[in-house]
């Protein structure tokens, strides 16, 4: 099972995460506007709003963790690293 932390417009997973649901600027690549739209929460598959640093899973779930272009938006990287290992079944 594969989770995508961090999924924004363009989910990959069997379970999709994402904390901020409404449009962002950082998702049009524009800091000066905000054009993109509020994620469509019911097209994603297994959506769940949740913060990247604190994920609602139990240790050991998933087999692929996977994360694009969300680390550098979260105050504590080591701790989503942290948290993206804990829910992987590949480190213990």
């Amino acid at each position: 099972m594969i989770i995508d932390v961090g999924c924004g417009h363009n989910p990959i997973g069997d379970v999709n995460v994402d904390l901020f649901v409404e449009a962002t600027p950082h998702r049009s690549g524009d800091q000066s506007k905000c054009d993109d739209k509020r994620l469509d929460t019911k097209r994603i598959p297994n959506f769940v709003i949740a913060d990247a640093c604190h994920l609602p899973f139990k240790d050991n779930v998933f087999n692929v963790v996977f994360s694009s272009h969300t680390i550098e938006h979260v105050n504590d990287p080591f701790l989503m690293l942290k948290e993206m290992a804990r829910i992987s079944k590949c480190i213990s």
